[in-house]
């Protein structure tokens, strides 16, 4: 068995901006595990937030040396191998976990939910997110979404939030979500929240800066929509303490680490009687794949990643307007376009 690590850098349609920063491109990490005639891929997004970079990722995916004779099928093992070695570097694992995933559902012949026992009927649709922009700009972006069942608008606190919600609602009625990103207090959240439910928003994600889950239960006992973690939101041992604070939890699997730390969380999330949300970073079609294929186990997706970037090097196109369109190839079900 051969594990390679790659650089792979993604080029964003125009500048992407959350409340912490903005870029263009997204540096991502691709891993391809070969073994037996049939390579398996998959991919990671490192995050700063977490402390994470490609060169972090990268640096701990060359570091990696798997026991002589593992194979594929000893995907449990090999997780857990590099958790140890980097335990730090969650993207990086999630790379690994779903090139492994894909190589041995080729090997199988079973896409990667039929491997979970995932029934693949139930998809919720995905949002498309407008990030943070000016208002002429954002009405632009506002209208070439028209085709999207649900927008999720980013806000970045003060008084550029009202004017940003009412642009968005001068150009449709579509339902809409926003994600705050950490950049509200306690005091703007209580008075945003209500007119925003008043305006069609349809949840509100990561209000409050992480770690504050005492205010955040303040905010949810008087707010009128769900609040969603994500910031705060790492790993199924998270779960008790953000059911006391939230109504739901978005699951990204680059932010946990891959597709059984994403899974565990599902199921934890459902027994402390939390919604989920299957989320992603800036991805291609090859991310996305993996994180499409637990989308019937949540309620909500947001899974527009690579349909952000100028060009997908993975395809087909997982997620579009008309749905999340599972791959019935094996694996992830997707494959790079050269080939």
């Amino acid at each position: 068995m051969q594990i390679h690590a790659h650089p792979l850098d993604l080029h964003l349609q125009r500048p992407f901006t959350i409340s912490r920063g903005s870029r263009t491109v997204a540096h991502n990490v691709l891993v391809e595990v070969e073994h037996d005639g049939i390579r398996g891929r998959g991919e990671g997004a490192p995050n700063s937030r977490y402390g994470q970079s490609q060169e972090s990722a990268l640096s701990a995916l060359d570091a990696f040396r798997p026991s002589s004779g593992w194979t594929p099928y000893h995907l449990p093992e090999l997780v857990d191998a590099f958790s140890t070695l980097a335990p730090d570097q969650e993207a990086a694992r999630c790379a690994l976990e779903s090139a492994l995933w894909d190589w041995i559902g080729q090997a199988r012949r079973r896409p990667l939910c039929r491997l979970l026992a995932i029934d693949p009927h139930r998809l919720p649709p995905s949002s498309f997110t407008i990030s943070i922009d000016e208002p002429a700009q954002l009405a632009e972006r506002v209208r070439e979404a028209a085709d999207w069942p649900i927008l999720k608008l980013k806000l970045a606190g003060g008084e550029g939030d009202w004017a940003a919600v009412e642009e968005l609602r001068r150009w449709t009625d579509q339902p809409f979500r926003v994600d705050a990103n950490e950049a509200w207090s306690e005091e703007e959240a209580a008075e945003k929240i209500p007119w925003l439910a008043a305006q069609g928003c349809e949840l509100i994600e990561q209000p409050l800066p992480a770690g504050q889950l005492d205010a955040t239960a303040r905010l949810q006992e008087r707010s009128p929509l769900p609040l969603v973690a994500d910031e705060d939101a790492h790993g199924r041992e998270t779960i008790a303490d953000l059911a006391t604070a939230y109504d739901a939890v978005n699951v990204k699997l680059s932010k946990v680490g891959g597709v059984r730390e994403a899974v565990a969380m599902i199921h934890a999330a459902g027994e402390h009687g939390l919604d989920v949300m299957i989320g992603c970073f800036v991805e291609s079609s090859l991310g996305i794949a993996a994180a499409a294929h637990l989308t019937p186990l949540a309620r909500w997706a947001d899974l527009d990643g690579a349909a952000l970037l100028r060009d997908d090097p993975f395809s087909p196109a997982v997620v579009t307007p008309e749905g999340i369109h599972l791959p019935h190839e094996p694996g992830l079900g997707v494959r790079p376009r050269s080939i």
